[in-house]
């Protein structure tokens, strides 16, 4: 069984990362990954990048072929990639989970994880202290709505992808 949490979507070529692990598995081994649906059904990054776009600009779309976070939030990318890797067509399955970001330890660690991962942190990278700091006032006043004790819940959207040998 080969399996991998939120790791595969940073290949740089996904063809061919998956067709060496094809032929690494065993014979008859299965492929299990989870991976993020688009960010507009993920709101556990989506509402803290929107507080920071009230101070710098949007950043522009990705491309979709490119490695990063989304880059397996289309199903019909995903049968590509796997299938033209020489996995059997793929089953994915939507999974929705109500996300901690702070992880149980408040507010301010909920803010904290927001700027240093994913959109949020390429947005506010190499802007000035003082927008930074203006975004960071933004980001810490939407997830306080979803505040409940030391948690701050957001829903978060994944696929749970699965696959065998051709």
């Amino acid at each position: 069984m080969l399996a991998s949490n939120f790791g595969v979507m940073f290949f740089g070529d996904p063809v061919a990362a998956f067709a060496h692990m094809r032929r690494a598995a065993s014979p008859g081994a299965r492929m299990a990954f989870v991976c993020w649906r688009p960010i507009t059904e993920n709101p556990w990054m989506e509402v803290p990048l929107h507080a920071v776009y009230r101070h710098v600009p949007q950043r522009p779309k990705p491309d979709p072929q490119a490695p990063g976070m989304f880059a397996f939030a289309d199903p019909q990318r995903v049968y590509q990639v796997l299938t033209a890797a020489g996995w059997a067509p793929p089953r994915l399955d939507k999974l929705d989970l109500d996300l901690d970001i702070a992880a149980g330890r408040g507010l301010e660690e909920a803010v904290k994880q927001s700027t240093q991962i994913g959109a949020v942190n390429s947005a506010l990278r190499g802007q000035p202290a003082e927008t930074v700091a203006a975004a960071i006032v933004s980001i810490r006043k939407t997830p306080a709505a979803h505040l409940e004790g030391a948690s701050v819940h957001l829903p978060g959207a994944m696929w749970l992808v699965s696959s065998a040998p051709a």
